[in-house]
């Protein structure tokens, strides 16, 4: 599903927050990216539903980002310059996945 630009602000808002703040509520997260809990809910559904959707966005995201790495470049510093800004266009949802994959696995707390 295609997001709107606003939509993926704060989707990418939300990942930032629930990657420095793990243990944080909805309510907490809310209050951190300047929301209402309403509208978390109402946009994201759950907890879970806003991480699925963290998830989906981020494999679109990795899946660009591959077909991207296998482009032929006439430049090659063209193309890393356009990987480099694909990775920082989405830095958000990468601290996100990163950081949440050490949080469960305990490397962090």
């Amino acid at each position: 599903m295609p997001l709107t630009q606003k939509n993926e602000l704060l989707l990418k808002k939300l990942a930032l927050a629930m990657a420095t703040h793990p243990r944080d509520t909805f309510t907490e997260l809310a209050t951190i990216v300047g929301v209402s809990k309403a509208t978390l809910h109402r946009i994201y559904g759950t907890r879970n539903d806003l991480e699925k959707l963290l998830l989906q966005q981020s494999d679109t995201i990795i899946q660009g980002i591959i077909r991207l790495a296998n482009s032929d470049f006439n430049d090659y510093i063209d193309g890393l310059n356009q990987l480099i800004a694909a990775f920082y266009g989405n830095k958000e949802l990468f601290r996100w996945l990163f950081f949440g994959y050490l949080y469960r696995i305990g490397r962090i707390c």
